[in-house]
């Protein structure tokens, strides 16, 4: 939104912890307005929330004003006036309805106005947008926003007179449907021969978690071709963690040092049974010893520095 007055503050009450407010003898009077926005579809009725609350209970003087307009302003929607006698408590946050009928999308997108009087101190938190009418009910039933995994769902409670409660907040996982993922740091990419290498690699699993017990690997001497039988693999952390752990197979029994012909291939299994893998080629850096030629004298030319010519 954007501002005539006021100013961001820290705010631990406030749902993300950070606040618009305007001290009433510090700032002067103005609007909080915006953001413009085509989000809502038009031809339905709405219901708009905006979280304020004051230090000043007691006065019978308008704190704020509070709208939805559109066109600029031009066309206002719905409009409620605040008294600081409208709130329940003093420097508690409170919710207050503006409903407003949105039958098309106008020129400027729809705007969320606050106006601050500067009668009194005035914090505005939030405004939260809702369908209207509202049916009276014991249990509803809504969307998660698309993708697996955690979700926070917060739910306010309204009665018949559009009082409205506090928040309460609950995580919801969305069932886990992928694999592991995100393999990387594999090591040694190189092996010279002898003793066998211990080949390591990390994954992760961000939903349900690994299944650190389920790791295993298998290998191939000749470039995939065939394959061993899978053998147990280490595997760091415990089972459902969801931070990135480190696979380890001991002492792998490689062929011979060849370029490409031997790989190992990594598996390992989430919570939920989702099973992931991947392989990697293991290069052979194959060393070359110098070659010592022997010579006799009938193959040695001596070269004269004076004559600057070679002498048998």
């Amino acid at each position: 939104m954007h501002h005539e007055s006021g100013e961001e503050v820290d705010d631990e009450d406030a749902l993300n912890g950070e606040a618009w407010r305007a001290l009433a003898g510090e700032h002067s009077p103005g609007a909080w307005y915006g953001p413009y926005t085509y989000d809502l579809p038009p031809g339905h009725a709405y219901r708009a929330y905006f979280r304020l609350r004051t230090n000043n209970v007691t006065t019978t003087t308008e704190v704020a004003m509070l709208d939805v307009v559109d066109n600029a302003g031009e066309r206002i929607l719905g409009l409620r006036r605040l008294r600081g006698t409208d709130f329940r408590a003093a420097d508690t946050y409170q919710e207050f309805p503006v409903d407003f009928n949105y039958t098309d999308a106008g020129t400027a997108g729809l705007e969320f106005r606050t106006a601050f009087r500067a009668t009194a101190d005035l914090y505005l938190d939030r405004v939260l947008i809702v369908g209207y009418p509202i049916s009276m009910a014991t249990s509803a039933q809504w969307r998660l926003t698309s993708g697996e995994g955690l979700k926070v769902v917060t739910v306010n409670f309204t009665d018949g007179a559009r009082n409205v409660s506090a928040g309460l907040t609950r995580m919801v996982t969305l069932s886990d449907t992928s694999p592991p993922s995100g393999w990387r740091d594999f090591a040694p990419e190189w092996w010279i021969g002898g003793n066998a290498p211990a080949c390591t690699v990390r994954v992760f699993d961000e939903i349900s978690g690994l299944n650190v017990d389920s790791a295993r690997y298998r290998l191939s001497t000749d470039g995939g071709l065939s394959w061993s039988n899978w053998a147990v693999a280490a595997c760091t952390g415990i089972s459902g963690t969801t931070e990135i752990q480190t696979i380890t197979a001991s002492a792998v029994p490689f062929g011979q040092p060849r370029e490409t012909d031997n790989r190992i291939e990594f598996r390992i299994a989430d919570m939920k049974g989702h099973t992931s893998s991947m392989s990697y080629s293991v290069r052979s850096k194959i060393l070359h010893l110098p070659l010592i030629l022997n010579w006799t004298l009938a193959n040695l030319v001596l070269w004269d520095k004076r004559l600057k010519k070679p002498v048998p």
